[in-house]
């Protein structure tokens, strides 16, 4: 699913991400402390940064995509196969438009057919797979007047409506409470869908994650199973596994 060789991410004098290098090929955990580079791997995956960014690598797949090869429509096809969900509660959604239209807008941008009527019968079977109700009520909201923990299901279903077949879930449960929370990793796990999840909640991590990679400062620290790393004799790797904040 990933495969990274060299990757190093920088903006005017400051490194944000220095040489990484690792390949995986099941559900990736990224863990490490706040400002460690959680957010900038995952951004750098879908290319998501103005010009003022440098990124370069000697390798970077993804899906077998050479994303650094990819340029205009073939970069934006790649975007709606990868999902970005930010650690934003309410990210990805512009907030004076009501839920259905940025649905409607970006399912006729992913090319799916048929009539608007349509369009909304998909994404109502999309909501129902999230196990969302009200679904009219959730369709004429704006992302603002919807819980996080649906607001969260609604980012997924438009995601993978669009055609994601990975999620890159950046801190998605920092802003939800403990049920909440629960019930968004219950949904991913059902779901099956490759993901890679940045998170400061070990618990999180190990219901999610068979791997993980550890950063610390823009560097990779550590990779390996998760029972490996939580036994690894590192001073850093071990205060993140002994429920230090991340």
């Amino acid at each position: 699913m990933l495969e990274i060789e060299n990757l190093s991410l920088s903006i005017q004098d400051q490194i944000l991400l220095d040489h990484i290098t690792f390949s995986s090929y099941g559900n990736l955990g990224v863990l490490g402390e706040s400002g460690s580079g959680k957010s900038s791997l995952l951004k750098s995956l879908v290319v998501l940064f103005s010009s003022s960014f440098l990124l370069q690598a000697k390798t970077l797949r993804v899906n077998k995509f050479n994303v650094l090869h990819l340029r205009g429509k073939a970069l934006r096809k790649f975007r709606q196969r990868v999902g970005f969900i930010s650690a934003d509660l309410y990210g990805g959604f512009y907030p004076l438009s009501s839920i259905g239209s940025v649905f409607d807008a970006l399912m006729m941008y992913s090319d799916i057919g048929g009539s608007k009527r349509d369009r909304k019968k998909l994404a109502f079977e999309m909501f129902e797979q999230m196990g969302l109700e009200q679904l009219d009520r959730i369709w004429n909201s704006y992302i603002r007047e919807l819980s996080g923990g649906m607001a969260k299901r609604v980012q997924i279903a438009l995601c993978l409506i669009c055609g994601a077949k990975i999620l890159l879930c950046d801190e998605i449960t920092a802003s939800l409470d403990e049920e909440n929370a629960q019930k968004l990793i219950a949904l991913l796990k059902s779901m099956r869908i490759p993901s890679v999840f940045a998170t400061h909640q070990i618990s999180h991590l190990k219901a999610l994650c068979n791997e993980a990679i550890v950063l610390k400062d823009g560097r990779l620290i550590a990779h390996g199973l998760i029972e490996t790393l939580q036994d690894l004799q590192n001073d850093y790797v071990q205060s993140l596994f002994g429920g230090a904040s991340c």
